[in-house]
């Protein structure tokens, strides 16, 4: 019998974690459908704790990561910049290198958001200073961040915006693959709840659009809010979601319940606050009638957002701002409805027309074509054919 492929995976996992749980998934469906080709491991210390240690206590995860990474063919690590605060990924990849293993690298941020091109804005001594200091922080962040991942044999994305940054970066684009976003199980309850009802629904007509996942000011949270102005009284939002406990920005909670105030808007809009548990996050989705994500044009260019494959997983219709990872997914599927332009009147224009009926259909049939037991098989592919190279 030919021997399993062993891969060590470097990433946040079993905790608080949008790409630990990602990762982790993949993880439980190869282990479900006893895939025996691969022999999967987490390393145990998270990004999210080695970027917290000194360098006396990295130098120490590092010999433990070349020790174990001993019996493994492949290193997989998954990259996110706010995992990495100096220069953990350098070495992190350097290990691979030097231990002669395979080394992959997924990115779930297009480098392209994050490392700017500076441009000089005058000929004063503070404009200089300013464009030199940009200068230096862009080529720290390519060191730290993209040049490690040019000894990688594979990198994956998750979309065209992110491939072709790192493209532009300098990352061979034979080394680049394209894997698609999963879309977590189908989520069935026997139970459900009733709190967003309780708090909005007053008539078998009312529409309850909602927003998932963390407050943040790129997800269009101001426009969700401003759109009620324009829909008729039976259209009700749900603001599925609390601040991250990492966020920086504490106070965009209450600047949108001021806009709900000043708007008069406070019948028609339900906050449900940070929801930790998975099951009442599918539960609280299930009570809504379609799922809006009204996110920033440029930020949500070069990130596939895993909120968005919740509301597939939980069979809603989806309405959102046509951001090009967006128009990826309905150029590909229509399972999707755009709306015309990166504005609230257009978004409550399309919360109007569209068919969700129709849109729900479609919701389902996506979340069956990617789903986690299928994408997971295309990763299968991946660790073989980095092998076998």
């Amino acid at each position: 019998m030919k021997k399993p492929i062993k891969v060590l995976h470097l990433s946040t996992h079993y905790e608080d974690c949008g790409v630990g749980k990602y990762q982790e998934q993949f993880l439980e469906h190869m282990e479900h459908a006893k895939i025996d080709s691969i022999e999967n491991k987490f390393f145990g210390y998270s990004p999210n704790k080695t970027r917290l240690m000194s360098k006396d206590g990295l130098s120490i995860v590092l010999k433990e990561l070349q020790q174990e990474l001993d019996s493994f063919d492949i290193l997989h690590i998954q990259h996110e910049f706010s995992f990495y605060a100096q220069d953990e990924f350098v070495k992190f990849c350097q290990v691979a290198v030097e231990s002669k293993k395979q080394l992959i690298v997924t990115y779930h941020t297009s480098p392209a958001f994050v490392i700017k091109t500076p441009h000089l804005g005058g000929l004063g001594p503070r404009s200089i200073l300013h464009f030199l200091r940009a200068i230096r922080y862009k080529r720290r962040m390519v060191a730290r961040h993209i040049k490690p991942a040019f000894q990688a044999d594979l990198v994956i994305a998750h979309n065209q915006t992110t491939i072709d940054a790192l493209v532009a970066f300098g990352i061979s684009p034979q080394r680049i693959k394209k894997l698609q976003l999963p879309v977590p199980k189908i989520k069935e309850y026997e139970d459900t709840s009733q709190e967003i009802q309780g708090a909005l629904r007053t008539s078998p007509s009312d529409v309850i659009f909602c927003t998932v996942g963390f407050m943040h000011r790129f997800k269009g949270l101001f426009d969700a809010v401003k759109a009620l102005r324009y829909l008729p009284p039976n259209y009700k939002l749900a603001i599925v979601g609390g601040i991250s406990p990492t966020s920086d920005d504490h106070q965009i909670y209450n600047k949108i319940t001021d806009l709900v105030a000043d708007c008069g808007l406070q019948d028609r809009v339900y906050i449900t606050g940070f929801v930790k548990d998975d099951v009442r996050l599918d539960k609280l989705i299930q009570e809504c009638d379609v799922c809006i994500y009204p996110y920033d044009k440029t930020y949500y260019a070069g990130v596939s957002s895993a909120s968005m494959n919740i509301a597939f997983s939980n069979k809603m219709p989806v309405i959102a701002y046509p951001v090009q990872t967006f128009v990826e997914i309905e150029q590909s599927s229509g399972a999707i409805e755009l709306t015309n332009g990166f504005s609230y009147y257009e978004l409550a224009r399309t919360l109007k027309t569209a068919d969700l009926t129709t849109l729900k259909e479609k919701s389902q049939d996506y979340a069956k074509a990617e789903s986690y037991s299928v994408i997971t098989h295309d990763l299968v592919k991946i660790y073989e054919e980095v092998v076998s190279n």
